[in-house]
């Protein structure tokens, strides 16, 4: 066994205890892409592909198992990250500090972009919930509509931005 197939199994059986009703598949790929994930530390995805210790010559076919897996409708990130989330935010409240919620849009690509919230923790951002939103051609991300207008958009009324605080005025 590999170090990587260790902390899958370890992620695993986490998997397990937290959520026991997920499928037994689901919990071990898994296990095995986000093990493989803290190991060559990236999410690219030819990266996670040459380090995922399966049973294929081919990197192409490891890629294929990753986008399969990413792809699988059943695999419901919100479901698999609430028993997590709910644990770092009880951690986090038990001293009787305020929390401090950081809101996060990034470009990820020309064609997509991530809006991430997450918990900050020390000089950390902890992921709590995060929505990947395909992105409008020739469009910048802070013009882009959402069907809410925040006070201070410049479109008003007839859009509704992302805005983020650089876009609102101060309350």
């Amino acid at each position: 066994m590999n170090g990587i197939t260790e902390i899958a199994d370890s992620l695993s059986t986490e998997l397990k205890r937290r959520l026991p009703n997920q499928r037994k598949t689901q919990r071990t790929k898994l296990a095995l892409l986000v093990a493989t994930m803290l190991d060559v530390r990236s999410a690219n995805l030819m990266e996670l592909a040459a380090g995922l210790p399966r049973e294929c010559d081919r990197t192409d076919m490891r890629y294929q198992w990753i986008s399969r897996l990413l792809g699988n409708p059943l695999v419901i990130s919100d479901a698999i990250m609430e028993p997590f989330s709910r644990e770092v935010l009880e951690r986090a409240t038990a001293d009787g500090q305020p929390l401090v919620l950081i809101l996060d849009q990034s470009k990820v690509s020309d064609r997509h972009q991530v809006l991430m919230l997450a918990l900050r923790h020390g000089e950390r951002a902890l992921p709590l919930a995060w929505r990947v939103e395909e992105a409008r051609s020739g469009s910048r991300s802070r013009d882009r509509c959402s069907g809410r207008s925040p006070p201070g958009c410049r479109n008003r009324p007839r859009c509704g931005c992302w805005a983020t605080a650089s876009t609102a005025p101060p309350i």
